[in-house]
Order: structure tokens, then C-alpha cells, then sequence
């Protein structure tokens, strides 16, 4: 893990956030959609997230209790989304949902952070 940690650090600043307050989520759930447009998944026609994925990730967000909903592990690389990882939780484990990181960051292994 150290390895991918100084392969990130040599592309820029690195900064991990979690975020698990709703309306935090909320806001930046945009952000994440263009991250897994520009991923690999959103490059995929068969993994590619439709509307109807969006809108329900989103209504995940609205309507699940503040124990189930999970929470956002975003890594910025110089303040841009590089990596996400979404979870749910039940049960008081949280479970990952989806992940996705920037293409352009692939060598580096944004996702092993």
C-alpha cells in the first residue's frame, strides 16, 4: 500500500476524505457520476451506469436511514476526484457498493489506497 501511496504522492498533493453526512453526499454525488463516466466502468457499454442507475444510487442517498446509508471515501489527487468508493451499511458493517477512479491515475492505482 505504501508503494501506491508514494506513486500518488509523485503526481501531486493527496488528500482522502470520508464523508458520511447526507447532505454532504449529496453534493458531491454529481462528482462521482463524472468520475465513473470518465472510469473505465463508464467506458463499458454492459458496466456503464444508465439514468435509471443514477437516479437510483441517488434515491439510495434520499431515502435510506442514517444506519444504512454508509458513507463516501473520496481520494483527491491536487483537488481533483481521483477515487471513490461508496458503501452501504447493515447491520453495522459497511459494505462497498461501487469504486471507481480516474483513468488518467490507472498506473498509479488509485484504488488500492
Amino acid at each position: 500500500m505504501k508503494k501506491f501511496q508514494k506513486r500518488l504522492q509523485q503526481l501531486g498533493a493527496v488528500r482522502i476524505e470520508r464523508i458520511s453526512e447526507r447532505s454532504a453526499m449529496q453534493t458531491v454525488l454529481p462528482q462521482i457520476f463524472a468520475l465513473e463516466q470518465r472510469s473505465w466502468q463508464g467506458q463499458e457499454s454492459g458496466a456503464a451506469m444508465l439514468d435509471a442507475d443514477r437516479r437510483f444510487q441517488a434515491s439510495l442517498l434520499q431515502h435510506l436511514s442514517d444506519a444504512h446509508r454508509g458513507e463516501y471515501w473520496l481520494l483527491y489527487l491536487d483537488e481533483a476526484l481521483a477515487a471513490s468508493i461508496t458503501t452501504l451499511c447493515h447491520n453495522e458493517v459497511l459494505y462497498v457498493f461501487t469504486t471507481y477512479y480516474a483513468p488518467e491515475h490507472a498506473a498509479a492505482a488509485p484504488g488500492a489506497v
